[in-house]
């Protein structure tokens, strides 16, 4: 999660506008902005069935681009962490 805060001319420091908003960061399946073992196991709960693949977008699910969720994509976002290239 991330704040943006700013003054705008003319305006006083109480009158600070605050914005926040999440990101994600590529495969970043629970939306904490890393990339870390919680989304390791997010996508082995995919894959396995226990949480719903429609929910997830199909680009950060599918890592290694095939068209289908399986145990290659935990093993190559688990690759992606640790910065690991097949």
């Amino acid at each position: 999660e991330y704040q943006i805060i700013g003054i705008k001319a003319g305006q006083s420091n109480s009158e600070t506008n605050i914005a926040t908003f999440k990101t994600t960061v590529g495969s970043d399946l629970n939306g904490d902005g890393i990339l870390d073992g919680a989304d390791v196991m997010r996508l082995a709960d995919i894959v396995v069935g226990n949480l719903n693949a429609s929910s997830y977008p199909m680009s950060s699910i599918d890592i290694n681009n095939d068209g289908v969720i399986t145990i290659a994509d935990i093993t190559a976002l688990v690759n992606k962490i640790l910065n690991i290239v097949p």
